[in-house]
């Protein structure tokens, strides 16, 4: 009887980011610790998180490769006894939960009615980041950590971020919160909670936004069905995973309106859980009429077998790249080479949220009620909306306040009394 087998891999980060590699056996049949295959040839990656991979689940086993080919070893026996009609519905438990158990059972539940192409990686992969940290820590077993290990991938996680962005180890930080909650253990808090850590604070940003003059460079080295792509986003506010599955049964030409909803056939959840009504402006209708009718299956914007186009944050670098908008001063560094956005498209002043930013400062700008806009970007709370009341204010308040200070006579020469 075929039965299911237990694969190890070795989760790194290469220079083309994290994957999952087949690790490197020496010649006595044990595992080489530096060693992996990438696309195969033999890299040297020492660190990293090993991880069984059985029937399409990802098991993390912790960092040490002797402990990771046992643990290989015996879900092998377990599966073959299940295959041979033993009653083994679970894998024999060590007297304390390890951490690479406690979150392979956090992830099978957590990932039920979650948008599996995006929040569920985005979870496992920072869980095995902090297992790999613990692991640096000699930190084995769930109920042996405490404060001091958050703390410690916080600021891994903030030393490890090619910006040194306090956002996003912050971030990553609450996702480990959110695991180590769910397992009884509670060490992050509010200012003042007795023994408890407050997660570093950061700079809530302003958001940035595309001004006429890119948009329209940008658009000008698009090709005929990426100029309406993106023009769609700027013009609807959609975000990316929402662009990605719009189907052509969204769209209604005769009330001019998008409706943003639930896929269950691409696994595909709204971010707020709400579905909404998008009004279309006129002068994007009959360029999305042709653009449906050239496109082959059900999707709006799909790649040219049919399928979901997932690349278009790379899609819209590179456009900015041939439109000579690139800032010039972008470094990203990788293990294997670097890259600079004076000679590739990795500049970080193009991203997709930009246009949906754009399109909130626009329509706010024009005097648009913050309501509607609200409605439009489908915020569940209006605080949301008010971000980008900001940029939108400032072209009126720079006149304002010059004419306030206009108003006051500094360069007028004092009069003296006597």
């Amino acid at each position: 009887m075929t039965h299911k087998t237990a694969s190890l891999w070795k989760y790194v980060k290469t220079a083309d980011g994290w994957r999952y590699c087949k690790p490197v056996t020496k010649s006595n049949h044990k595992i080489d610790p530096r060693r992996v295959l990438v696309k195969g040839k033999i890299e040297e990656y020492p660190s990293g998180v090993y991880c069984l991979h059985i029937g399409g689940r990802w098991l993390p086993v912790g960092a040490d490769p002797v402990e990771a080919l046992k643990a290989q070893q015996r879900e092998t026996a377990r599966l073959a006894a299940i295959a041979n009609g033993f009653d083994l519905p679970d894998a024999i438990k060590e007297e304390s939960e390890t951490i690479a158990d406690a979150i392979a059972d956090f992830m099978d539940g957590y990932k039920i009615g979650k948008s599996v192409k995006k929040t569920t990686p985005q979870m496992q992969h920072t869980l095995n980041e902090f297992l790999a940290v613990c692991s640096q820590r000699n930190k084995r077993v769930l109920a042996d950590l405490d404060k001091k290990d958050i703390m410690n991938y916080w600021q891994w996680a903030l030393d490890n971020s090619p910006t040194r962005s306090r956002r996003t180890a912050s971030n990553k930080t609450m996702r480990v919160h959110t695991f180590l909650k769910s397992n009884g253990l509670v060490f992050v808090g509010k200012q003042g909670d007795p023994g408890k850590w407050q997660v570093p604070a950061f700079v809530e940003e302003l958001p940035e936004v595309y001004d006429l003059d890119q948009l329209q460079q940008f658009l000008f080295a698009c090709d005929p069905i990426q100029r309406v792509k993106f023009e769609t986003l700027l013009k609807t506010g959609l975000r990316e995973m929402e662009l990605v599955y719009l189907e052509k049964s969204d769209i209604s030409f005769e009330d001019r309106t998008l409706k943003v909803r639930v896929k269950p056939s691409y696994d595909f959840q709204t971010k707020t859980y709400c579905e909404r009504e998008i009004t279309l402006p006129v002068d994007l209708i009959e360029p999305l009429r042709a653009v449906m009718d050239s496109a082959p299956g059900n999707l709006v914007f799909p790649t040219k077998s049919g399928q979901p186009h997932r690349k278009l944050l790379r899609e819209c670098k590179r456009i900015a790249m041939r439109a000579g908008l690139n800032c010039g001063c972008c470094d990203r560094k990788g293990r294997k080479r670097d890259q600079n956005c004076r000679e590739h498209a990795v500049c970080e002043q193009w991203y997709l949220h930009k246009f949906r930013a754009t399109f909130a400062t626009t329509l706010l700008q024009q005097g648009i009620d913050i309501k509607n806009v609200q409605q439009q970007l489908g915020h569940r709370d209006i605080a949301s909306t008010m971000r980008y009341l900001a940029p939108s204010k400032n072209k009126d308040l720079k006149g304002k306040i010059d004419a306030v200070w206009a108003a006051v006579p500094l360069d007028k020469k004092p009069t003296v009394t006597q």
